[in-house]
């Protein structure tokens, strides 16, 4: 573990006060985690699972109507993350640069030499939504406006 991330370390830092090396710690990434864990709560956990369980469900419904393949079984998947095969013949890496320089939208690639080429298209946080989602598959539309096909 990170000298950093060892919280009884900074227990003891901050209450025993010993003549210990006061190193640099995270600050904004416990900043960002508390701001995010208040958001959670606020919105209620109940609603934030199903809210991205609608997003998930509804971008991959999006994906499947034009023509594409989602991996792993529909059964299999996560409302997270879609990871739409790329169609023979497409340069999926091109195409994600046209997304991300056009329409300001990241989508990863594979990952590791074995997998096949595929997008995965992150549906997290709060930009887990259906005005994201149509966002995203708007943006494929021009980039590959006849779909998988």
């Amino acid at each position: 573990m990170p000298y950093s991330l060892d919280l009884a370390e900074h227990i003891k830092y901050w209450f025993d006060r010993p003549m210990t090396y006061h190193y640099t710690t995270p600050n904004l990434s416990y900043y960002a985690l508390d701001e995010a864990l208040r958001l959670a709560l606020d919105e209620g956990l109940d609603e934030r699972y199903a809210r991205h369980a609608d997003a998930g469900a509804y971008v991959q419904a999006g994906f499947r109507e034009r023509g594409f393949d989602l991996l792993p079984a529909a059964s299999d998947q996560l409302a997270q993350l879609t990871a739409v095969r790329v169609p023979e013949g497409i340069d999926g890496k091109a195409i994600q640069g046209i997304l991300l320089n056009t329409h300001t939208i990241e989508v990863g690639g594979a990952l590791g030499p074995l997998s096949p080429p595929i997008w995965r298209i992150g549906m997290m946080g709060v930009n887990a939504n259906r005005e994201t989602a149509d966002r995203v598959l708007a943006a494929f539309d021009t980039v590959l406006p006849n779909g998988a096909h």
